[in-house]
């Protein structure tokens, strides 16, 4: 250490520090604020892909089907299902796009991702039971069928294939909350401090 260092000199180095934490507090908000919105953009690309797919299924299942012979009632119910995951998946992504919003104080935005986050866990309180359900009458109205075996066998398939996609969706949408928060949550920490 130099002993020959004045007052003023020290006086001037201490801002000199404090002026280069400061500048380290801004670099460090924009990346944890950059990766926040990173991670939504991410859930709304899911969300997009996720109505594009129920659209598409909508049609898909109800015109295959009919074509194997089941009843226009069953088909035209398990359009509606796939059109209401799709509105509600709408729903979700503009609670998601509300969170982008710049006018908004960081505590909103932790408020708006929390509602966004129970929007979604709340879907599926409402999607799997009715999704049982309609699996419950899926059976019932394939098996009658002449070949019910097979086309049982390959839903079977596609059942498990598709829940295990699902899941791994569901936990990566709430990782990916879960994150944000996390971020949003040190940011208005360092904001009090």
């Amino acid at each position: 250490m130099n002993e020959n260092i004045t007052p003023e000199e020290m006086q001037e180095q201490l801002q000199l520090l404090k002026c280069k934490l400061e500048s380290q507090r801004l670099v460090t908000r924009r990346h944890l604020l950059a990766a926040t919105k990173k991670r939504l953009d991410w859930i709304d690309r899911h969300y997009r892909l996720t109505i594009v797919l129920a659209a598409l299924a909508a049609i898909y299942c109800a015109v295959l089907l009919h074509w194997i012979g089941v009843s226009l009632w069953f088909c035209l119910l398990t359009s509606f299902y796939q059109f209401l995951a799709a509105g509600y998946t709408v729903f979700l992504r503009r609670s998601v796009k509300r969170i982008h919003e710049t006018d908004i104080s960081l505590r909103q935005k932790f408020d708006r991702i929390v509602r966004a986050k129970r929007l979604d866990i709340r879907w599926l309180y409402f999607s799997l039971p009715l999704l049982a359900l309609w699996l419950y009458g899926f059976v019932r109205a394939v098996a009658p069928l002449a070949g019910a075996h097979d086309f049982l066998g390959g839903a079977v398939v596609g059942g498990i294939a598709g829940g295990c996609i699902g899941i791994r969706k569901v936990v990566l949408t709430h990782r990916n909350y879960r994150k944000a928060l996390a971020e949003l949550d040190a940011l208005m920490l360092d904001e009090n401090n």
